[in-house]
């Protein structure tokens, strides 16, 4: 089936069933139930997937009657590679689809890293079908190696990492990416806005980008890893510190309910955390102080798996189409 144009009814419920087994297994009388659709139409529609190999009936669950057979996404049967393109090396991730990382990799950029590229994704994904391409460009560069491809921004393909690791309500979260660079992307109700943040200024003289980016802070520290950068107490302590007044200016100004610090200086020492947070804390009016800084819980690995996740959504899921489908049908139903 081609999910690329859902010109009929069919695909697109086909589409709303594959997005309901997205995390969990269900049944077919499960995904009427959930779906609103008619029990012989998911069974139809059951059926057709089965048959295409997207999605394969699981162990029986027990009820009171007839034992359901559940049915779930069959994830070795596709592929989506995440690209992360940085001036002197690409990062190359293949996640099935389920999006776990099945594999990770890093090649040098050379003049013949196109071709090399093309070729690895090629070997990579042979034995299942490739649906869509994920990637962060540093400098712009355009591929075109495949003809489903989305680009991104760092701070919301770490973003949707996170949100995919963890099931709560994320509206009004403000997720900061402190990585060599400083990104920040709002997300509200279904939607993302990708914020400058390293230009922020803290004093006259400097940015935040100047006082807390990795490349500044790795510069200053002389520090080659997160380790040794790490064990400088000081320069991360003025970091900490220019983050969380930047987070204040973000939260006051946006009225975020909840700031989450992403990317590969995320995992740094708790005690940075504590002060961040007593600092918001003691800047923030009575009526917000409940608002908090929290830790990401995948460090350097919430880039490559939100990249997954974003591909397997825009070519795979399609979830932006059936988000404004749902948008639509509230607006005309009563």
């Amino acid at each position: 089936m081609d999910f690329s144009k859902p010109d009929n009814a069919r695909k697109i419920n086909s589409l709303k069933v594959l997005s309901a087994l997205k995390k969990r297994s269900l049944s077919r009388a499960e995904l009427s139930k959930e779906l609103k659709i008619n029990k012989v139409s998911i069974s139809e529609i059951a059926d057709s997937l089965i048959k295409e190999g997207l999605i394969e009936e699981s162990e029986k669950k027990a009820t009171l009657g007839r034992p359901a057979i559940n049915l779930k996404i069959r994830e070795k049967s596709g592929r989506v590679v995440a690209l992360e393109i940085r001036r002197s090396n690409i990062g190359l991730s293949v996640s099935d689809l389920s999006g776990s990382v099945l594999r990770y990799d890093r090649f040098p950029k050379d003049e013949n890293w196109e071709k090399t590229l093309s070729s690895a994704i090629e070997r990579f994904t042979k034995d299942s079908r490739l649906y869509g391409i994920a990637i962060i460009s540093q400098d712009n560069e355009r591929l075109s190696i495949s003809d489903r491809e989305v680009y991104t921004q760092p701070s919301i393909a770490e973003a949707r990492g996170e949100m995919e690791r963890v099931d709560r309500n994320w509206d009004k979260t403000l997720f900061i990416s402190w990585s060599d660079s400083i990104e920040a992307a709002y997300y509200d109700k279904d939607f993302f806005v990708s914020k400058t943040f390293s230009n922020f200024r803290i004093t006259k003289e400097e940015t935040l980008g100047d006082i807390a980016s990795g490349i500044e802070l790795r510069k200053k520290a002389n520090a080659k890893n997160l380790v040794k950068l790490a064990s400088d107490s000081a320069f991360m302590e003025r970091a900490a510190m220019a983050l969380s007044y930047a987070s204040l200016s973000a939260v006051e100004l946006i009225g975020a309910e909840r700031v989450v610090i992403t990317g590969e200086l995320s995992q740094l020492d708790d005690s940075l955390y504590e002060k961040m947070n007593s600092r918001l804390s003691a800047m923030l009016p009575e009526e917000r102080k409940s608002v908090k800084i929290y830790r990401g819980s995948l460090g350097e690995r919430g880039r490559r798996e939100g990249l997954g996740i974003i591909a397997l959504d825009s070519f795979f899921y399609h979830s932006d189409l059936l988000r404004l489908l749902n948008l639509a049908e509230r607006e005309i139903l009563p």
